[in-house]
This record gives structure tokens, sequence and C-alpha cells, in this order.
């Protein structure tokens, strides 16, 4: 292995740390969170007590079962030129001005790459995860020279109402569906995570798939209900009212290979002809040929 391939692993395995390191902490409040979880159920919802519990269930299966969907600009996605066999992250592609400052405050916020917060109280071992992760993922200042874009996260939203047009429909009306393996290396939040760039408790409403309930205990009234009319089939007043952000994202702290990770993809017909403005079938036959290049079953929609 040459000294470029093993600081290539390295940052590969700080990405993994930060899900690890995360989920520490998440597990340390799960039993409560989830506690306050159920009885916002039962308050918010006006579910009864008796039932309470099977309905809280449900609503973290539905969290655990959705699709896990990544949605996108047909346009961008077929004008990049570049060969690429994975998702690219912020970090790896040209972003207007003004984005990458706030996008490197919310992923601050969340993640603490630049060790913020110190490492007191903590065992010589996870002293030298943080280490590991502040080399490859602190880019506060942009002047980090060990700054490994590719392990930042990637994005992605949980389809838990089985949107027809993804779960993140305001990023694009096509979208790829993960391979559930994904979900091993994610961490959850109720919402956007850039509503989340200037709140100093970020990292605290961060959850995971093995305890997705601080979503629950998070997450905005409407889209509550939202997710408890997905999980029980009961409609319910305002459950239909979702701000275009409030959907559940996933912070993906691994590569995502095309012909690896993803299981299938939708592209919108009306993306690919601008509404009828334009020629669709040199679209059509660019995904066509992609879905063969990586084994992606692709369908039109």
């Amino acid at each position: 292995m040459t000294p470029k391939e093993r600081e290539e692993a390295l940052a590969r395995l700080a990405a993994v740390d930060v899900a690890s390191m995360t989920g520490k902490n998440i597990a340390s409040t799960a039993k409560l969170d989830g506690l306050q979880g159920l009885m916002r159920v039962i308050t918010e919802l006006k579910v009864p007590p008796t039932q309470a519990e099977d309905v809280y269930t449900r609503m973290v299966n539905k969290l655990r079962d959705a699709d896990l969907t990544v949605n996108f600009s047909v346009d961008k996605f077929y004008s990049n030129t570049s060969p690429a066999i994975r998702l690219l992250n912020a970090f790896e592609t040209p972003q207007r001005p003004g984005y990458m400052t706030e996008r490197k405050l919310a992923e601050e916020r969340l993640f603490d790459y630049s060790n913020a917060k110190g490492k007191l109280g903590m065992k010589d071992n996870e002293k030298s995860v943080i280490d590991r992760i502040k080399k490859f993922g602190s880019q506060l200042t942009g002047n980090n020279p060990s700054f490994a874009s590719g392990m930042r996260p990637r994005y992605a939203a949980v389809n838990f109402k089985n949107n027809k047009y993804g779960a993140a429909g305001d990023y694009g009306a096509s979208f790829m569906v993960l391979k559930d393996h994904v979900k091993l290396n994610c961490t959850l939040l109720d919402r956007d995570s850039f509503n989340y760039r200037t709140d100093i408790q970020a990292a605290d409403k961060l959850a995971n798939y093995a305890h997705p309930d601080r979503i629950i205990l998070n997450m905005r009234e409407n889209t509550l209900k939202a997710l408890y009319k997905a999980a029980t089939g009961n409609d319910i007043a305002g459950a239909n009212m979702v701000g275009l952000l409030d959907y559940v994202e996933a912070q993906i702290h691994s590569a995502i290979l095309f012909n690896r990770d993803v299981k299938r993809m939708y592209v919108s017909n009306v993306a690919m002809s601008d509404g009828g403005k334009r020629d669709a079938r040199p679209y059509r036959e660019y995904f066509t040929k992609f879905g063969r290049q990586f084994g992606i079953p692709v369908q039109f929609i």
C-alpha cells in the first residue's frame, strides 16, 4: 500500500468513525428519548395510552423500513461530463457562492469535525478516533492540507410517505433508491439539516436506524402526523400539510457506489422534456445507458 492509498483508507475509516461516535451519543439517551417520543404520541396525536406503544412501534418500524432515496435534477445529472462511478457530496461538486459556508457550518454543528468540543473525559482509543476525524474532516478555515472531501456526508431522505417522486422532491423530481445496507452508516435528522445550522444543540437532534426515537421526538407536528398516517393508515388533520424541507434527512458516512449501493432509479418524464419544451429522447437514452452500465433498473415515471 502506497502512502497515498494508506491516507485514503484512513479517510474512509474516519468517515465511518463519525457515524460510530455519533451513534454512541445517540444510544446514551435512547431510553429517555423513546419514553419522551411515546408521550408525544399520546399528548399530540391523542392516541389512547393503551394503544400508544403499538402505534409508536409502528411509527419506528415505518422509519426503518421505508426506502432511502436521493432526489436529483435530470439536467445536472445529464450535464455531468465527468465519469463518476459514485455519488459525490457537496465538497466534491461545484456549488453556488455562499452555499459551502453554510454547508460547513451545518456539518460542523452536527459532527464537530474540528473537535471544538474537545476530548475531555474521553478514553485513549476514543481520542485517537477524534484525532483521525479532525485530520481528514476539519475544514472550517479551509486550509487543512489533509482534508479529504470524500469523507464528508452524502445526503438522502427517508421516504416514509412513499412519495412517487422521492422523499425530497425540492431537489428534483427524479430519484434513486439506495440498498438497505447503506442504512448501517447513516445518521438521521427530523428535517433538512440546514434548518439546524445555527442551533448549537444540533448534534443532540441526531438519530440513527438503531435508535430513531429522536426523529419522533423532534419532528414538526405536521410531519409527526404524516408519519402516524403512513404507519397506521389513519388520517389525521395536518398530515398532508408538510413543508418541502420537513422530510427525514439521512447523512451517509460512507461512499455510495452506483454499481454496489443503488437498488433502482426513477426518472421523471416531465423533467426530461422540461414540461414538453424539448425532446426527451437524449435524456432517456442517457439514463437507459447509465442503468445498463451500473446494473441499475431504471423506470421512467
